[in-house]
């Protein structure tokens, strides 16, 4: 499967979280360690390409580079993440200082393509005790969503896929979102794809995902918010 005209035109944005964050939560370096331990993750459902993953970040002055690696998983069949299905590493997004929030669409395709149910999400690579970003808290919207992370062993924590709120507070949801599309076929050697290279849209994403496989920053956040932080010390 890989990205169409069809699904760029038909994209739309999956968020559980009503897009006001009232925390914000993170682990340290040493509190994360690959491949997944330290991970946040939302669950969505339905047959989709994932063209995105969303996320709304912030941070506090004092963080590492902030690089993630960012995941879309398919369930394991127990309602938490399995398999990879796809992964976008290093991601760079730089957050602003609290209490501002900005949300970075990160692509993870083309040809990521999903179904029934299905998770997203990140893990921050950064080091040692220090942070690189706040994932987004939703603590008092209308919807529940999965809100998990992935607790490294020997932290004092139940270890392994656990609702955030065992080490934090009660969350609805993550700032964890999805731009999906409809999974198109992907054109087969000698078919007729005719002159047209299909809407600026299509030629934009392609451009932006060349520009990922070479490690350069995703660009401008889409937009900013408020709320308030909290690390795995707080």
């Amino acid at each position: 499967m890989a990205l169409s005209a069809n699904a760029a035109a038909a994209q739309q944005l999956l968020l559980t979280a009503d897009g006001t964050w009232e925390n914000g939560w993170a682990w340290f370096g040493y509190e994360s360690p690959a491949p997944d331990f330290g991970a946040f993750a939302e669950c969505y459902s339905g047959e989709y390409e994932v063209l995105a993953v969303q996320l709304s970040v912030t941070g506090n002055g004092f963080q590492d580079p902030p690089f993630a690696d960012v995941f879309v998983w398919d369930d394991d069949g127990n309602g938490l993440p399995g398999q990879v299905r796809c992964i976008a590493p290093n991601a760079f997004l730089p957050p602003p200082l609290y209490p501002d929030w900005s949300t970075f669409d990160v692509p993870v395709g083309p040809g990521c393509c999903v179904s029934d149910t299905w998770w997203v999400g990140f893990r921050g690579v950064w080091g040692g005790s220090n942070l690189g970003f706040y994932i987004a808290a939703d603590q008092n919207g209308p919807n529940r969503g999965c809100s998990l992370t992935n607790i490294a062993p020997g932290l004092g924590y139940p270890e392994g896929w656990q609702d955030v709120a065992v080490r934090w507070e009660p969350t609805q949801a993550l700032g964890i979102g999805a731009i999906v599309g409809p999974c198109a076929p992907v054109a087969v050697a000698g078919a007729h794809l005719g002159r047209s290279e299909g809407p600026l849209s299509v030629r934009l994403w392609k451009r932006e995902a060349a520009a990922t496989a070479t490690g350069r920053r995703w660009g401008s956040p889409r937009s900013t918010c408020s709320g308030a932080i909290r690390s795995s010390a707080g």
